[in-house]
């Protein structure tokens, strides 16, 4: 019980310091939330790793190229201020930076 609530706070503290970070409400209709809780069962990485990676699919699946663009934008802000925040692993936050750039470029 105390285990769903500590990693639905780490979700929430994520979305806040992203929309902190980056002035954009993601919208996604709790489906990085969702996306993110199947990433722990199933890659067995922390919450915020899980976040990240499911806020990055999430990224990569969007329609618009515009809103795409404006979210990778975001990511990369977000991946630079994450430091004293945020805990990431290397390699996630690696992914998650090199996919941006790719939707930039």
């Amino acid at each position: 019980m105390f285990g769903a609530y500590r990693t639905a706070r780490k979700f929430d503290q994520a979305a806040a310091h992203w929309t902190s970070v980056t002035r954009i409400d993601l919208r996604d209709g709790g489906r990085i939330t969702r996306q993110a809780e199947d990433f722990m069962s199933s890659l067995r990485v922390s919450p915020e790793d899980a976040w990240v990676i499911a806020t990055t699919n999430w990224m990569t699946g969007m329609s618009r190229p515009e809103s795409r663009k404006l979210v990778a934008e975001g990511m990369l802000a977000f991946l630079a201020a994450r430091c004293a925040k945020f805990e990431i692993s290397g390699e996630i936050a690696r992914i998650a930076r090199v996919t941006a750039e790719d939707i930039l470029h």
